[in-house]
C-alpha cells in the first residue's frame, strides 16, 4: 500500500507541514523592548570600522551584551561565536562594557571571536537597550522588532533555537 493511500491526502499534507515548522524559542527573559523595535545605534568595532544598526534592516539581528570580567559573560561570547560560525547568514555583535577597549581585545583574541565587537565605554548602547545585567543578549528578527532575549544560561543550542524561530 502507498504511503498516501495509507492516510488520506489531508494527513499527509498536515505531516509534512508540521514537520517543516520551526520548534518553539526558548522561554525570553522579562524586558521592556520585547516586541518593540531594536533602538539604533551606531559606533566603531575594535578594528575601527563603522557599525550602524540601521545597516542590518531585513536581517536577523543578535546582540550580545558583555563584559570581560563577568564569566558568564565569557560562555555567552562563546555561545555566540559557535552560532555565528553555523549561521554567518545571522548578523552578531558583541558589545562589552568595560572601560576600554584592553579586556575586549583580549577576550575576542582568546575565543578567535569572528563577528563585530564594539566597546560601549559610556554606557550610551546599554542604556538604550535597558541593560542591568549582564550577559544579555538580544535575537531581533527581519523586520527589527526584539523577539527574544536571553542571560547568563545562554547556550550554542538555545541561541540556535531562538533564532529559527523568528525567521
Amino acid at each position: 500500500m502507498r504511503f498516501g493511500a495509507l492516510v488520506g491526502p489531508g494527513l499527509l499534507v498536515l505531516v509534512l507541514t508540521g514537520s517543516c515548522a520551526s520548534p518553539p524559542p526558548p522561554r525570553s527573559q522579562a524586558s521592556p523592548l520585547l516586541g518593540d523595535v531594536m533602538p539604533g545605534f551606531e559606533s566603531h568595532t575594535l578594528n575601527g570600522s563603522p557599525i550602524y544598526s540601521g545597516a542590518y534592516s531585513g536581517r536577523t539581528v543578535v546582540v550580545s551584551f558583555v563584559t570581560s570580567d563577568c564569566g558568564p559573560c565569557e560562555a555567552t561570547l562563546l555561545a555566540a561565536q559557535a552560532m555565528y560560525e553555523d549561521r554567518h547568514d545571522v548578523v552578531v555583535v558583541g558589545v562589552f562594557g568595560d572601560p576600554d577597549d584592553s579586556g575586549a581585545r583580549s577576550l575576542t583574541r582568546k575565543h578567535e571571536v569572528r563577528f563585530p565587537v564594539i566597546v560601549d565605554q559610556d554606557g550610551s548602547i546599554a542604556r538604550l537597550f535597558h541593560i542591568d545585567t549582564v550577559p544579555k543578549t538580544f535575537v531581533v528578527d527581519g523586520r527589527g522588532r526584539v523577539r527574544w532575549v536571553g542571560g547568563s544560561d545562554l547556550t550554542e543550542d538555545r541561541l540556535l533555537t531562538a533564532v529559527a524561530a523568528v525567521e
